[in-house]
């Protein structure tokens, strides 16, 4: 996926995905290698990776997972920024949908067209830096 991923010229790669891991092994074994299939591909394009939204999940009995999934992606960033990647950055998923946006998801997961604005308009400024616009 991510070769497929690599092959469009893109201004920006935005990297929203962890959720559907069932462990943080999981996601790890992952995550790091499709960063390094994309960045090999298009070493100066701007890649944002985006650690877990809240979810209602983190209430209950999720919350360990979440907070180990976004580990994760400050695992694989921060060992990408190390290597030199200067073109990489990290956006804290809570600061775009946090635990008062539940009128932006749909089923207390997945977020709605508001949730999805929320996240544009909290993205914006990090795509505009990367981009010089």
């Amino acid at each position: 996926m991510a070769e497929a991923l690599a092959e469009i010229d893109a201004a920006c790669y935005v990297m929203d995905y962890c959720q559907n891991h069932v462990t943080p092994e999981s996601l790890e074994a992952v995550y790091g290698p499709f960063l390094a299939a994309i960045r090999a591909r298009r070493p100066d394009t701007p890649i944002i990776c985006i650690t877990p939204i809240f979810t209602t999940q983190v209430l209950y009995d999720e919350a360990a997972l979440h907070e180990a999934r976004g580990r994760v992606i400050r695992e694989a960033v921060a060992a990408r920024v190390a290597s030199g990647d200067e073109h990489i950055s990290l956006v804290e998923g809570e600061t775009l949908l946090g635990p008062g946006d539940l009128d932006c998801f749909i089923d207390a997961v997945h977020p709605n067209t508001c949730g999805l604005k929320k996240m544009a308009a909290g993205l914006a400024p990090t795509i505009r830096e990367l981009l010089g616009l």
